[in-house]
């Protein structure tokens, strides 16, 4: 696989079995094992149109398609989206943000 990012923003990505001596097998495992070196993964059930902000507010600070965007690394737009989340009325509760993780390469 040759991407540098898969985010998959559905419910529960996170999650995998817990295998002894290897930890937690699942989705993102799978996407590391295919060649990806980083994946966002939600922790839990989100909110479609929370879920929908949050990943306009990724795309947006990571730069992804716009012109002369700054690269900021994916975990620092990880966290701004997350921040933005925060600040706004509708989805301050962690419930909202706190779902979206980044393992792997956060460069």
């Amino acid at each position: 696989m040759s991407a540098n990012l898969v985010i998959l923003s559905a419910c529960d990505t996170a999650r995998g079995a817990i295998y002894g001596g290897e930890g937690p097998v699942g989705l993102s495992w799978a996407l590391f094992v295919a060649g990806t070196p980083a994946s966002v993964v939600t922790q839990w059930r989100v909110a479609d149109q929370s879920s929908a902000t949050f990943m306009q507010s990724f795309y947006r600070r990571w730069g992804f398609g716009m012109p002369g965007a700054g690269n900021k690394s994916k975990s620092i737009a990880l966290q701004l989206a997350q921040e933005n989340l925060l600040k706004s009325t509708g989805y301050s509760h962690p419930h909202y943000w706190a779902p979206f993780v980044m393992i792997g390469d956060s460069r």
